[in-house]
């Protein structure tokens, strides 16, 4: 039997009653919480999280909408909402002016994650795809300033808590508190949407 590490105590929130498209802002959260801070999904959403137009087809029939770079694109409480990146969960945080120390992750091996942070007993906002099903080209939209956004599908965003030499564990927003999946398909998860992820730590 493999050895586990396992980060204890991280709440589990699910998104699926209030906030079928939230789940940066619930994983966010809970990674939040974890690490001291006093905030509820709905004030994240309200207070924190930049919110942008969905694509919608313009007169000419392009599909236009806000870079998930920047904002949310929809509303994270309706089916209808997308999803958003890094650097929109990391403005958030920012935002709240809140005691804690943000490392924002790009382009890590998952294997050097784990080591970094789960080994230090930090847990962490994960970008991959949900039920870590295998990610494929969604959909392409231009944003006003003519940048072109490459949606991978079904993009999703969790929290990373746990390892094993076969497979990690995390509070999925979706799938539930300590959700195991397996290696290859998380790698591939992860892959797909650009190596991110979050680390929240609170100040010392």
């Amino acid at each position: 039997m493999s050895e586990c590490v396992m980060v204890e105590n991280v709440p589990f929130i699910s998104q699926l009653v209030n906030y079928p498209t939230g789940c940066e802002s619930v994983s966010a959260t809970m990674v939040l919480n974890w690490a001291g801070v006093k905030v509820t999904v709905d004030e994240f959403i309200d207070k924190y999280l930049a919110v942008g137009t969905a694509p919608y087809r313009n007169d000419a029939g392009e599909l236009v909408g806000c870079d998930p770079w920047e904002e949310f694109p929809g509303d994270p409480r309706t089916e209808k909402g997308w999803g958003c990146f890094l650097p929109v969960v990391t403005n958030a945080v920012e935002k709240m002016d809140a005691p804690v120390k943000m490392i924002p992750l790009r382009g890590e091996p998952l294997e050097k994650l784990c080591h970094d942070w789960l080994d230090k007993g930090i847990p962490l906002v994960f970008w991959a795809t949900i039920h870590m099903n295998p990610p494929r080209e969604f959909t392409r939209w231009h944003t006003p300033e003519g940048k072109e956004i490459i949606w991978i599908s079904p993009m999703h965003c969790l929290v990373l808590i746990g390892y094993d030499e076969n497979g990690y564990y995390f509070n999925d927003p979706t799938d539930g508190e300590r959700t195991y999946f397996p290696k290859a398909a998380v790698e591939a998860g992860y892959d797909a949407q650009g190596r991110q992820a979050l680390a929240i730590l609170p100040e010392k």
